[in-house]
């Protein structure tokens, strides 16, 4: 299970036309990021495809008194909450692994959740090109929209495998 944060689904949804190739490929999302889908035209898209797994935080369980924990130390009302609803999400289910490329959101959910409970976006385009639910072309594009994002260069691990087209 791939939780994505939002600015993965907002890359995904640009790069990926056609969301149907992406069945089966369990890709998850917090309720919270399904309300920002809905505010932008590329991203409904995926949304109609029913490719997108969508979790809510029911009252009353782990999931929620993490969530809280979570809110405690939000820097603004409203920042980061689809962030800490993937983190509790998660938490509470015990498995899965959150894909974002906001470090401080990484960060977290590696104190949250533990090692190995974090990836960074190209290894979920990495994953998706393994599992036959990208292409060659669709896996550069979304290294390099990934690259422009971070205002970072590309990984030396991924230079050969998703080098961009000139």
């Amino acid at each position: 299970m791939w939780m994505l944060d939002e600015g993965v689904l907002l890359d995904l949804a640009r790069v990926v036309k056609d969301s149907t190739s992406l069945t089966g490929a369990p890709l998850h999302i917090t309720e919270m990021m399904k309300e920002n889908i809905k505010s932008c035209w590329h991203r409904k898209n995926l949304l109609k495809s029913n490719v997108l797994t969508i979790h809510s935080i029911p009252l009353n369980t782990p999931a929620f008194e993490h969530f809280l924990h979570l809110r405690t130390s939000a820097r603004k009302e409203k920042a980061d909450i689809g962030e800490h609803e993937a983190i509790a999400l998660l938490y509470a289910r015990g498995s899965g692994v959150f894909v974002t490329r906001d470090k401080q959101a990484a960060m977290l959910a590696i104190h949250e959740l533990g090692p190995g409970s974090v990836i960074s976006p190209y290894d979920l385009w990495l994953k998706l090109r393994q599992g036959g639910w990208i292409n060659d072309e669709q896996l550069s594009l979304l290294c390099d929209a990934t690259r422009k994002a971070e205002q970072a260069p590309l990984p030396w691990r991924l230079a050969t495998v998703a080098r961009p087209k000139p």
